[in-house]
């Protein structure tokens, strides 16, 4: 149904739905869990969360939010009609919600859930009546939700939505439209001309375009580490553990951050960035070693190195072709072939959940958005995926482990245990933690993400 955010955690759909929905809480740029639509929450026992709500939240078909409104979302959710739904994938412990009052909902886990309050960061509320339309599987049902706009209308390309004045986050402006503009370069022109007031998912070659032409930008953490994923379930070099570390001992992450990348991040040390939570600050980033990377290739069998096929999506992404080539120049100074095969988003998408990736790696990020936890992307890079791609059977336990615990040192050391295990039998050749570039047009004031999330109700416009 067009408007679920329950389907997908894309951050493309995420910006859409951060004007239209709130969530129970939410997370701050260090990773604290803060109140939204839940002021408070304690845990009773392991598998019991209970939440206070916010009063006086109504949804923009007038709707209140109550606990009624939680329960009907922790239904959709456990129901058939949520199968294959990302979110209900990640939530799959969740058991039953009930109201100890209309301002007081228990949610019910099948297993410990230290990290139930996080999660729900990623939780959109919505309106009552069009969570059962998705319950029943109702096409074209009207997207509700309590955030600061409304939608009007969403069709391929374009959705439009007007201010929800009744909204506890109540907008600066009257009205707003997303556009769906594929190639960056025509995302910038139009924040130049006034076409539109933000552009999201710009580079930081753009900058100095914006600049030049009056306008401005903002930038912050991405959260998350961009690499080439190995793909070790194929018949590949990568399948050796010392050709996984040559290659990332041959690449120069720093050198490419400081022209590319403004020097605004640093090089991907593990699989979290460092504004996690459960980032390890002794792990280090693999040193540019070139020496070592041949001597381990050399010891792997592959004295003159191999054909590096690499799957990735190349338009539309933060430094994307330019970063790709630079890593394939490194790559050959060992000897590695490293030949670049263009494919789109979709595809991506597709090959992640259902496989089939064809080459040796594909670009991707470990993205621990909307929580900021470092667990929540381990379980999809291992061998618990329905499809892996990776497979490595040593951190499975820990993984499991630090889902069920509800010891916090104990869930932190296991987080830590799969941390160190893939820093020294990479699952991917690390790059760079992930930094966001979004074009702002000059009439555009108060425009501040958290977490990657747009504060959509502080943003104004001058004329």
């Amino acid at each position: 149904a067009e408007g679920n955010p329950f389907r997908s955690t894309s951050i493309s759909e995420t910006y859409v739905y951060a004007a239209v929905y709130d969530s129970l809480t939410q997370i701050s740029g260090d990773g604290e869990v803060l109140p939204m639509l839940a002021l408070d929450w304690t845990a009773e026992n392991p598998t019991s969360w209970v939440f206070k709500l916010r009063p006086d939240v109504v949804f923009s078909d007038g709707t209140p939010f109550d606990a009624e409104a939680v329960i009907r979302v922790v239904e959709y959710l456990t129901s058939p009609a949520a199968t294959g739904s990302s979110w209900a994938q990640e939530l799959s412990m969740l058991s039953i919600a009930r109201a100890r009052d209309p301002l007081t909902v228990e949610i019910l886990t099948e297993t410990p859930a230290l990290n139930l309050p996080a999660l729900m960061a990623g939780i959109r509320i919505t309106a009552p009546a069009y969570t059962e339309a998705l319950i029943d599987e109702v096409a074209g049902a009207q997207p509700i939700g309590s955030g600061p706009f409304a939608i009007t209308n969403w069709s391929s390309g374009l959705i439009t939505m007007t201010a929800h004045l009744k909204s506890w986050r109540a907008p600066q402006v009257a009205a707003m439209e997303f556009r769906l503009i594929p190639e960056r370069s025509v995302r910038v022109q139009t924040i130049i001309t006034g076409d539109t007031h933000i552009a999201f998912g710009l580079g930081a070659e753009d900058i100095p375009i914006l600049e030049a032409a009056g306008q401005t930008y903002w930038s912050g953490p991405g959260g998350s580490a961009f690499g080439l994923m190995f793909v070790n379930v194929n018949e590949s070099p990568v399948q050796n553990e010392k050709v996984r570390q040559a290659l990332n001992y041959a690449v120069d992450k720093q050198a490419y951050i400081d022209v590319l990348l403004r020097g605004l991040t640093r090089p991907a040390a593990q699989a979290t960035p460092s504004i996690a939570y459960g980032y390890d600050p002794e792990l280090k980033a693999y040193p540019h070693d070139p020496d070592k990377a041949r001597a381990l290739l050399a010891e792997a069998g592959y004295p003159d190195g191999f054909r590096f096929d690499v799957e990735a999506v190349v338009e539309g992404t933060t430094g994307g072709s330019e970063i790709l080539q630079f890593v394939e120049s490194q790559l050959a100074e060992v000897g590695v072939d490293m030949v670049i095969k263009p494919m789109p988003l979709t595809d991506l998408i597709r090959k992640a959940v259902l496989g089939g990736f064809e080459g040796d790696a594909f670009a991707m990020d470990f993205d621990t958005t909307p929580t900021l936890d470092a667990l929540r992307p381990l379980p999809m890079h291992s061998c618990l995926r329905p499809v892996p791609w990776y497979c490595d059977p040593v951190v499975v336990p820990w993984i499991e482990t630090a889902k069920t615990t509800f010891d916090p040192e104990e869930r932190l050391a296991n987080i830590r245990k799969v941390l160190k295990r893939y820093h020294e039998s990479p699952p991917m050749l690390f790059l760079h933690e992930t930094v966001m570039f979004d074009g702002l047009n000059e009439a555009v004031s108060g425009y501040d993400p958290v977490a990657r999330l747009p504060n959509y109700h502080e943003v104004r416009l001058t004329e």
